[in-house]
């Protein structure tokens, strides 16, 4: 009798296991977003920053989605597929990754013509893109200082943790305030360097980011009420 619940129990774990391992799977899961009606010359746009963070068990690669915007009828007046926008597309469990989208309304003369959106995101077990990601030390200065031509300073340190010089790479950041909330994603960078100028192995790069409280372009994303505080970055690379 002994010999038949052992055998019993064995199956019963080898069972338990195979499942596990089957329904390990990648989850993206916007995390956090931020809608923002925004003025162009003539018109208005609607912008949407957002965090993504794989919630599952397993790798995962974003493959899409759709951004959209509705008036006050419930009626579509734009939309765009975000194919390609999350930054990094691949994604292991725990990780996040970036993405803003934009869309321009001409017929929007007034802010409240577009009352409403919609975001969808969808992701993938299959990953076709190999990216390796770089360790980063972010910092986030407020300058107060009115004599001071900039009002935030963003830094990022980058690390390369292998034994290979890092040529070409990656980044973008968010910035949050003091409460984690989302309040502003960059957009992506690029920069490549020749043999022997890249970042060696165990050495450090540093990026850095400027802006301008004056400057149209990002001071609709702040006020009093929404004040960076910190900034995360994300650096990668592509693997041959």
């Amino acid at each position: 009798m002994r010999k038949h619940i052992f055998f019993f129990s064995v199956v019963s774990l080898t069972l338990i296991l195979l499942m596990n391992t089957a329904f390990a799977a990648g989850v993206l899961t916007v995390t956090q977003e931020r809608f923002l009606v925004i003025p162009k010359d003539t018109y208005y746009s609607g912008k949407i920053f957002v965090e993504v963070t794989n919630t599952g068990d397993a790798t995962a690669q974003f493959s899409g989605g759709t951004f959209a915007l509705y008036n006050a009828k419930g009626a579509v007046i734009g939309s765009r597929d975000l194919s390609g926008y999350c930054i990094p597309s691949v994604l292991e469990p725990g990780e996040i990754g970036l993405f803003w989208a934009r869309i321009d309304v001409e017929e929007a003369k007034k802010p409240d013509y577009i009352a409403d959106y919609s975001l969808e995101i969808s992701g993938q077990d299959q990953i076709t893109d190999s990216i390796y990601r770089l360790p980063v030390t972010a910092s986030f200065k407020n300058i107060t200082d009115s004599a001071s031509e900039y009002s935030y300073k963003i830094r990022g340190l980058i690390l390369n943790d292998t034994d290979e010089e890092v040529l070409t790479w990656y980044t973008i950041f968010s910035l949050k305030d003091e409460a984690g909330t989302l309040l502003y994603v960059s957009p992506w960078s690029y920069d490549g360097r020749p043999a022997g100028k890249g970042i060696k192995p165990d050495d450090t790069t540093e990026m850095n980011m400027d802006m301008l409280s004056s400057d149209t372009s990002t001071s609709v994303y702040f006020d009093d009420d929404h004040i960076p505080a910190s900034a995360e970055f994300i650096a990668f690379y592509f693997v041959n």
